[in-house]
């Protein structure tokens, strides 16, 4: 038995277990991916472009960007180099996500 079996067990996913040889290369994955550089301007960490809400402010508009990007900084206390790398990580993992289920 290995940590991603004690995780499971832990965790109350032991219906997962015969997956864990799985689980754990996915996850071995995951981290030697995390050594990859990630050249991303600050611009494309933290502001993104969001829908563009209707006039009442309730609900975004379909095929309609708003012309102000949504800027995470000022969410997150600036542009920190501590945020700067957590960023950096997250664009990793979804980016290798999206790779391997092909979504």
């Amino acid at each position: 038995m290995g940590p991603i079996h004690d995780y499971l067990a832990r965790a109350g996913l032991m219906s997962l277990d015969a997956r864990a040889s799985q689980i754990e290369l996915a996850v071995r994955d995951l981290i030697d991916q995390f050594d990859t550089p990630v050249d991303m301007p600050d611009a494309a960490l933290f502001r993104y472009r969001v829908p563009a809400l209707s006039e009442d402010g309730s609900c975004s508009l379909l095929d309609e960007l708003d012309p102000t990007p949504y800027d995470l900084a000022v969410v997150l206390g600036g542009a920190s180099e501590a945020a700067r790398r957590k960023l950096k990580l997250l664009n990793i993992v979804v980016a290798r996500g999206a790779m391997v289920t092909g979504a």
